[in-house]
Formats: C-alpha cells, sequence, structure tokens
C-alpha cells in the first residue's frame, strides 16, 4: 500500500511539482483528439526555449490562445508524452505578457475529494483481483467435483448391470 501511495506522489503532479515559464508567440505544431479529450500542441517562438518539447494545451488551454499571440506559459519541467504524439511538455497556466492577467490555470492541488478518489480507485482494484480469485478459486472446485462425480457414475452402472 505504502508503494502504491509513493507511485502517485512521483509521478502525480501536485502543487509543489517543479515548473518553468516561457514567454513567447504561439507557434501550432499539432493536436490530437480523442473520443473525450482534445489536445493542442504548439511551441512558444521557438521550441528551442523548451528544450525542443512542444508545449501541450488541453481543450480549455487552446480555448484562450490565439497563433499569433504573445503569451507567458507556465509548465511542469517533466515531460509527459507516448509512442502516437511523443513527449511534451504540460502547460498549467496562460498569461498575458502585458498586464500579468492570468487567463488559464490548471489547479494542481490533491483537494481531499481528489484524495478519496485515488484511494477508492485501488479499493476497486483490490477487490476486483478478490474477486478473480475467488471466481476461479469456485472454477476449479465446480471442475473437481465434476471430475470425481464423473468418475463415480460408471462404477455405479456397472454394478446395476451385473
Amino acid at each position: 500500500m505504502l508503494f502504491l501511495f509513493g507511485a502517485i506522489t512521483a509521478y502525480s503532479p501536485n502543487e509543489n511539482a517543479p515548473r518553468k515559464t516561457v514567454e513567447g508567440i504561439v507557434h501550432f505544431v499539432g493536436k490530437k483528439q480523442g473520443r473525450s479529450s482534445f489536445t493542442e500542441f504548439i511551441c512558444a517562438t521557438s521550441c528551442d526555449l523548451t528544450g525542443g518539447y512542444a508545449l501541450a494545451l488541453d481543450e480549455n488551454a487552446s480555448r484562450v490562445t490565439n497563433v499569433g499571440s504573445n503569451y507567458l506559459f507556465t509548465y511542469l519541467e517533466r515531460p509527459t508524452g507516448d509512442l502516437y504524439v511523443g513527449m511534451s511538455l504540460q502547460v498549467i497556466a496562460i498569461s498575458e505578457v502585458d498586464s500579468g492577467r492570468v487567463l488559464y490555470a490548471f489547479d494542481l492541488t490533491n483537494h481531499p475529494y481528489r484524495i478519496a478518489v485515488y484511494l477508492l480507485d485501488i479499493v476497486m482494484l483490490g477487490f476486483t483481483g478478490l474477486l478473480a480469485g475467488l471466481l476461479k478459486r469456485s472454477q476449479l472446485r465446480e471442475r473437481s467435483e465434476e471430475s470425481t462425480s464423473n468418475d463415480e457414475e460408471p462404477k455405479e452402472s456397472e454394478s446395476i448391470l451385473l
């Protein structure tokens, strides 16, 4: 249990996650659209400013940006991604450069309800494993009972025939 808690803490960004900021003009790189999610990938003036990584904007963040406009982006230092879209940096805040007005902010605080959801997920995973084990044991028990009853039936029928 402590191992799972440590893994969640290590790989889930929270309010103390290391972050950086970059100022730049939005240049569209690409987008990924799934059934329930949308991600737009941009560079702030040049992707060289972020170590060669594109900035990943979720649907809400992409609504507040316009290609060719100048913004201040705050992003998490640890790149995320997969083989399909590659590695990118998650944007957690977008501000106007001139006024400093925050246009978008992603809440990374682990609120009590969020922690409760994590714990319920772990409990559901445990119960699923327990249920699978119980079902497997009952299936094995039924098979052994069937094989035992099948072995005994011919002996009874042979005794009746004699």
